[in-house]
């Protein structure tokens, strides 16, 4: 098919009438190959365009539900923290009223 325009172009440029004559069923012939092949390509191109709109549908509620479990899981972090500081201060305070005890019963 390349070859038959590069010959069109040649007699073209050529002015040579009778070449562009004799090209015309090579040229129609290439045309409609190239019909045919859009023709075919039509479906998977809907396809592509299907797929394409079910990804970004998919990408949208992964990110969804991947934010929800990151939300939860810094939630729940939150709280773990939070209990674990409140131990933290309990087992401080008590500590530091059973030594203050000791400390004054070992002066006495």
């Amino acid at each position: 098919m390349p070859q038959v325009l590069i010959d069109l172009r040649n007699a073209m440029a050529a002015g040579d009438q009778a070449g562009i004559v004799q090209l015309l069923p090579q040229v129609s012939a290439a045309l409609d190959q190239v019909v045919a092949f859009q023709s075919s390509m039509g479906p998977i191109s809907n396809q592509i365009t299907t797929a394409k709109n079910d990804n970004a549908t998919f990408r949208i509620g992964a990110t969804a539900i991947l934010s929800d479990v990151e939300d939860a899981d810094m939630a729940a972090a939150t709280t773990e923290f939070t209990k674990q500081q409140q131990a933290l201060e309990t087992t401080l305070t008590v500590a530091g009223k059973v030594l203050a005890e000791n400390f004054l019963d070992f002066l006495r």
